[in-house]
């Protein structure tokens, strides 16, 4: 008799808590019995992850259906790249332009035609992307700490037809996203994050 587990929740986040429920073994009778629903289910359900070694991630839930951009943003140049909401982006890797690292630093221009060069933009974060790890700090890739990581796939331009790319600060404190412009150089802590 195939589990009915999914059917036991009314709403996308019960959906979640019996997905992760059964992944970690607690069949539908035990979710029935316990009554595990919303947040609630969460404990248990980490504390079963944990008793079997298991690795786990815990993030905030955020609530927002509409990214808020900065008031002088005029067009996105890839609408269709970019996540229209918070968004976990998942498995993130970052990348470098060759120039980089070297004392022949790329402009920003120069580092998003090599990004389109080498087929990465349409893996590349978004502003979405950023924002959500803003919102879920703990969650932020060990190998972003100290650099300043790009969300690529959110260029933007502004009233005076210059180009935009949001950012996110890790080498401070509390890690903020922010927007920086197309004409700087770019730098070897300054990657591009990548979605997996």
């Amino acid at each position: 008799m195939p589990r009915q587990q999914g059917a036991l929740a009314t709403d996308g986040q019960g959906r979640e808590v019996a997905r992760q429920a059964r992944a970690v073994g607690i069949t539908a009778k035990v979710f029935q019995e316990r009554g595990l629903q919303g947040p609630d289910a969460v404990i248990p359900i980490a504390l079963e992850a944990i008793r079997q070694g298991k690795t786990i991630r815990i993030v905030e839930v955020v609530k927002r259906s509409v990214l808020e951009y900065p008031n002088w943003v005029r067009k996105h140049l890839t609408p269709g790249l970019e996540a229209p909401t918070l968004r976990d982006p998942g498995e993130t890797g970052i990348w470098l332009d060759l120039r980089q690292p070297t004392s022949n630093r790329p402009t920003g221009h120069e580092v998003y035609a090599g990004l389109r060069a080498v087929d990465l933009l349409g893996r590349s974060l978004s502003f979405g992307d950023l924002k959500w790890y803003e919102a879920n700090p703990n969650c932020i890739p060990a190998d972003w700490r100290g650099k300043v990581v790009y969300g690529w796939a959110s260029v933007v331009r502004d009233d005076e037809d210059e180009l935009h790319v949001p950012y996110m600060d890790c080498g401070v404190k509390q890690p903020s996203v922010s927007w920086r412009w197309l004409n700087d150089r770019w730098n070897y802590r300054e990657p591009a994050g990548l979605r997996r």
